[in-house]
């Protein structure tokens, strides 16, 4: 190979566990790999894990009166409350 050309390298055959999930979700034939799906599934445990700790801080700061529904969605509100609290 002469200066300036670039060698075109295939991607190593997974082997052992990474094999295995590769013929089960079909890793490859996707043009993906393992490490980048391990890195996409952590950024998305850390976000809902964010979600989960940070949206109950938001909710509390707007106070129940701005959950409630507004003029003429009040009836049905009303309605379906007042029916579990009667239970």
């Amino acid at each position: 190979m002469g200066p300036g050309e670039s060698e075109t390298q295939t991607p190593a055959e997974p082997s052992g566990l990474a094999s295995v999930l590769d013929r089960t979700f079909g890793l490859s034939a996707a043009g993906t790999t393992m490490p980048t799906e391990l890195r996409a599934g952590l950024a998305t445990f850390l976000t809902m894990a964010y979600i989960m700790f940070v949206n109950p801080a938001i909710l509390e700061k707007a106070g129940p009166h701005r959950a409630r529904p507004r003029h003429g969605a009040q009836r049905p509100f009303r309605l379906y409350h007042g029916a579990r609290t009667r239970r």
